[in-house]
């Protein structure tokens, strides 16, 4: 229909201010199955201790408790090659996303199936490591920072034979949306995703990267670096590749409460759920809406095409936390490139 190739990105751990991480922290501890016959035995076993001496409630999407096919872990070869994530990156409402809450001192387990999640095929027989991923924030309402910092963590070790096949959880779904009007919306949001992209890619060239707008979102890096982030901004507004998708048709049944849209990096697939329909264009910027609210429709679809063009990732979902991220973190941090493209539209435009 409209779009371009798939890259898929796999990150470090994330690290960020200290002063917004909680005392205590979270004790983490993976286990699997120390070797594998066939797919359907890779399930991890997930135990979430609470080590702060106060009860707390966690943001659910992204972490080991979710239930979602979500980019919860980190796996790499004996060799430390990055196996890649092929599941769903989600955009969430911060103020509508589901939270698990963990008393103090109180463990919470759950098993998770990645079989379908990472490209075990691609590597042939090998040791993987298993390891936590993403960050872990209290739930709360959007302006809430505070980040829950994970004090410890064990891995899961798996022996995988070479010829195990890799299993696709997402077959390549029709685009399709046979609502005209929902059609059109979508239509006038992925131009908008581009326009929001080229004039952020705009902005970089000509005030450089001293301008205080940039350095709060990337930090003081070299031109080479700031060549990285104008690459991903370019990616979005000059993509024309008809390899990328976006359906209003959620056949998977992830459209859940508080997200947004979703992306299928295996298939290059953007689906947009419910909620995206009330989005509101580019322009109400200078009237209805702010930056912080996240809810400009051009901004969504900017974020998911990152994901595909230049394998992004979800690492934080908020316009004040993305500005804490550190160094490459935020260069990879998909939502780092759609609230700076609406601050930098806000600034020039309103």
């Amino acid at each position: 229909m409209f779009f371009s190739t798939a890259v898929v990105l796999t990150c470090a751990h994330l690290a960020l201010a200290s002063p917004y991480k909680q005392p205590g922290g979270l004790i983490i501890e993976l286990t699997g199955p120390e070797s594998l016959t066939n797919f359907d035995d890779l399930i991890i076993t997930a135990s979430v201790t609470n080590g702060n001496r106060d009860d707390i409630q966690i943001q659910t999407y992204g972490t080991v408790l979710d239930t979602l096919p979500t980019h919860a872990f980190n796996v790499t070869t004996a060799d430390n090659i990055e196996l890649d994530f092929t599941g769903i990156e989600l955009s969430v409402d911060l103020n509508r996303a589901p939270f698990t809450t963990i008393t103090a001192g109180e463990t919470v387990t759950v098993n998770r199936s990645i079989a379908d999640l990472y490209d075990f095929a691609s590597v042939g027989g090998t040791t993987l490591t298993i390891s936590p991923y993403n960050t872990y924030m209290m739930a709360g309402f959007e302006d809430n920072q505070t980040i829950v910092e994970i004090s410890s963590f064990s891995s899961a070790v798996v022996s995988v034979p070479a010829g195990i096949e890799r299993r696709h959880i997402f077959p390549r779904a029709a685009v399709e949306c046979t609502n005209l009007t929902e059609n059109l919306f979508i239509r006038r949001a992925y131009l908008e995703s581009k326009a929001l992209a080229a004039s952020a890619s705009g902005y970089i060239a000509l005030n450089g990267t001293t301008d205080s707008l940039y350095e709060a979102y990337w930090g003081l890096i070299d031109l080479l670096d700031a060549d990285g982030v104008t690459d991903v901004y370019d990616a979005v507004s000059t993509e024309s590749n008809s390899s990328i998708s976006i359906s209003c048709t959620d056949t998977d049944d992830l459209c859940t409460t508080g997200v947004v849209a979703y992306t299928i990096t295996l298939s290059s697939e953007i689906v947009v759920c419910d909620s995206f329909f009330d989005q509101v264009p580019t322009t109400d910027l200078c009237s209805t809406t702010t930056v912080d609210d996240r809810n400009v429709r051009g901004e969504t679809i900017l974020r998911e095409m990152t994901l595909i063009t230049s394998g992004t990732s979800n690492l934080v979902q908020s316009c004040t936390r993305d500005q804490l991220l550190i160094g490459a973190l935020a260069r990879s941090n998909a939502d780092s490139y759609s609230c700076f493209a609406t601050q930098v539209y806000y600034n020039t435009e309103c």
